[in-house]
């Protein structure tokens, strides 16, 4: 019986950690496009404290459902307004045939890029967490959960 649970222990402590460390671990880039119409993200004070960066350039990146990069943020101490971050989140330029941003009512998934590190980001709103053109979704608090990081080369 103990040998089964030391097995059992052993492979879920080498799952986690290949998740971790895994080698296909991509940090989203910036954001830099604009499809002409977007949604306003407001990252309180409280939101931003509770990420605990440890990086000097660390930023949230906001994805479509279909994991589309929809949004970027740089929370950088020194891009920080008051303590408090804002996000345009891009809609569709149904103008376009090529789908290019969020349609109206999609949940947004957030993350944070630290250093080497990507983590899945668990977000408070005072309000629904669907794309509204022209809206405001303030984020009132965050809890952070390592997705993987990039291996050190050297």
């Amino acid at each position: 019986m103990s040998r089964k649970l030391f097995y059992i222990i052993s492979i879920s402590l080498f799952s986690f950690f290949q998740k971790v460390t895994a080698q296909d671990c991509v940090l989203p880039e910036l954001f830099t496009d604009n499809t002409g119409q977007n949604m306003t993200v407001f990252f309180s004070s409280n939101a931003i404290d509770a990420l605990s960066s440890s990086s000097n350039s660390p930023y949230i990146v906001a994805f479509s459902p279909d994991g589309l990069l929809v949004g970027s943020v740089s929370i950088a101490s020194a891009d920080l307004q008051g303590g408090q971050a804002q996000m345009a989140v891009w809609g569709d330029d149904t103008s376009s045939p090529d789908v290019d941003g969020l349609s109206a009512g999609q949940e947004i998934t957030f993350k944070l890029v630290d250093g080497i590190s990507l983590y899945d980001l668990n977000l408070t709103f005072n309000g629904v967490n669907s794309y509204v053109a022209n809206g405001i979704l303030p984020v009132l608090g965050a809890s952070v959960e390592l997705n993987c990081s990039v291996p050190l080369s050297g």
